[in-house]
C-alpha cells in the first residue's frame, strides 16, 4: 500500500506493509481495538494495521488457513489456545519482549494462560469475570438481605429454595438460582473448579471428568433441580426465556433471582432495566475461597502469516498498559500496580469500581488447558443439561464423558 505525504510542497512516498487483524468483535470491543490500531497506524511508516471483524470466526480462520492466506493476527479466546497449538496453527511468540512488551506487567494467572509447553502463544489484551449475580428487590421479597448474598454453597442453596416461586398450578413463576438450563448460556466447566477440583491433570494432561471432586460438583447441581421439581416443570419455565440481550432476558426481567455469569451482564441491566437493583460478588466455593472464572481474549500469530514482524510490532503496542487500559473491562489483565500507575488511562466504565474493589485479591481460574477442548467442552454441556432436567446421574454422565475424552487423547497420541 502507497501513502502520498507532502512535505514543503516536496511530494515523498513510502509503501506500507499491510497487517490484517481478524477478529470477531462488534460494539465497543471493535472500536478500541480499530483506535489502538489508528493510532499505531500514525506514529510509524512502516505497516498499515487492518481490522477485519467477521461472524464465525473459526470458520472464517480454518478457510484462510487451508487457503494458505491467514491473517497476520487473530483474535481467539485463551481456551483455544492448546487446540490451536495443537493443529499446528499458530506460532510461538517467545520472541515478544524484543518488540517492547514487559510481561512483567501482566498478572501471573493471567500470563500463564498464554502459555503452552512451555512456549508463550499469545498476547492477552482483555478478560471477562465471572461471579454471582442477585436481584435485591427479590430478596426483600423472600425476606431475606438485599445486601447480604450468599457466602458458601449450602448457603446459596438454602437461598435458592426461599427465593424459588410457584404458582398456583406449581408451575415455576420465578427460579432461585439458575446454573445453567439454557444450553447457550452454560458454564459447565467451572463447577467443579469451585469445590477445589479440576478437569485435567495440570502436569499430566489426563482428562479427570469423573474425579471424586467433579461427581461432587454436579451432584450439588442436580439436587438444585430436584429442588425445584420436575423435569417437564424445568422445561416449560426455561422454554419461557427470552434472548439474552434483551428485556426478556430471564434474570433482568425478574424471572430468576441469582445467576451465574460475566460482567457484561451489568451493561444488560444497564440498557434493558436501569432501575433494578442488582448486586454482584464472587461465587461461592467449597472451601471458602475467593475465586473467580474468568475468559481471556488474546491476540495469537497464525501459521503461514506473511508479516510476523509487524504483527509482533502491533501486539506488542497492544499490550502497553495505556492501551489495555482503554478496553471496557472492569478487571483488567495488569497487575495491580500497574493499573494504578496508567489509572488516568482508564476508560470509564459502568460499575467498575464494585467489580475492581471485589477482585483485587481474588484467584483466577480458566477453562482447562487442552488440546482437545471443543470436544470437551461440548460433552460437558451435553453431560450438565442430562444432569440438570434429571436425565441421568452424575456418575453415569461423567463417566462417559471420560471414556470419550480418554479416547481422544489417545486418538491424538497423548
Amino acid at each position: 500500500m502507497l501513502s502520498l505525504l507532502s512535505v514543503f510542497g516536496v511530494s515523498l512516498v513510502f509503501a506500507f506493509t499491510t497487517v490484517t487483524f481478524m477478529t470477531d468483535w462488534t460494539g465497543p470491543e471493535l472500536q478500541v481495538i480499530t483506535s489502538i490500531a489508528n493510532q499505531f497506524n500514525s506514529i510509524q511508516n512502516e505497516y498499515k494495521v487492518k481490522i477485519v471483524s467477521v461472524s464465525n470466526i473459526a470458520e472464517k480462520f480454518l478457510t484462510s488457513l487451508a487457503a494458505g492466506n491467514p491473517p497476520d493476527i487473530l483474535h481467539a479466546n485463551h481456551q483455544y489456545i492448546a487446540p490451536l497449538v495443537a493443529m499446528g496453527a499458530v506460532e510461538s511468540i517467545d520472541d515478544i519482549t524484543k518488540y517492547g512488551l514487559n510481561l512483567k506487567e501482566y498478572r501471573e494467572e493471567v500470563l500463564k494462560s498464554a502459555e503452552y509447553h512451555g512456549h508463550l502463544y499469545a498476547v492477552p489484551m482483555k478478560l471477562d469475570i465471572f461471579g454471582l449475580f442477585w436481584n435485591k428487590n427479590l430478596f426483600k421479597k423472600a425476606g431475606l438481605n438485599p445486601n447480604d448474598p450468599p457466602l458458601t454453597l449450602k448457603e446459596l442453596k438454602e437461598y435458592a429454595k426461599k427465593l424459588t416461586e410457584y404458582d398456583s398450578n406449581g408451575n415455576i413463576k420465578v427460579l432461585g438460582f439458575d446454573p445453567g438450563y439454557n444450553s447457550k448460556w452454560t458454564w459447565s466447566h467451572v463447577w467443579p473448579y469451585y469445590f477445589g477440583g479440576t478437569l485435567i491433570n495440570e502436569k499430566t494432561g489426563a482428562i479427570t471428568a469423573n474425579s471424586s471432586l467433579c461427581i461432587e460438583s454436579y451432584e450439588w447441581l442436580r439436587g438444585l433441580s430436584k429442588m425445584y421439581g420436575s423435569e417437564k416443570q424445568l422445561e416449560k419455565f426455561v422454554g419461557g426465556y427470552g434472548p439474552y440481550w434483551s428485556n426478556s432476558n430471564p434474570f433482568v426481567s425478574g424471572k430468576v433471582a441469582m445467576t451465574f455469569g460475566g460482567d457484561w451482564i451489568a451493561k444488560i441491566i444497564d440498557i434493558y432495566n436501569p432501575k433494578m437493583e442488582w448486586g454482584f460478588a464472587p461465587f461461592p466455593s467449597a472451601k471458602g475461597k475467593l475465586m473467580a472464572y474468568t475468559e481471556i481474549d488474546m491476540a495469537v500469530i497464525p501459521k503461514g502469516a506473511k508479516h510476523m514482524k509487524g504483527a509482533k510490532e502491533f501486539m506488542a503496542f497492544v499490550a502497553k498498559p495505556k492501551n489495555l487500559l482503554k478496553f471496557l473491562t472492569p478487571v483488567p489483565v495488569l497487575k495491580k500496580e500497574y493499573v494504578e500507575k496508567y489509572e488516568n488511562a482508564i476508560v470509564p466504565y459502568p460499575h467498575r469500581n464494585l467489580f475492581v474493589k471485589i477482585f483485587q485479591k481474588v484467584h483466577l481460574f480458566f477453562a482447562p488447558t487442552t488440546p482437545v477442548w471443543q470436544k470437551y467442552d461440548a460433552l460437558l454441556k451435553d453431560a450438565l443439561l442430562n444432569i440438570l432436567f434429571l436425565r441421568t446421574s452424575p456418575q453415569v454422565a461423567l463417566n462417559n464423558v471420560q471414556m470419550k475424552m480418554k479416547r481422544a487423547l489417545e486418538m491424538m497420541g497423548r
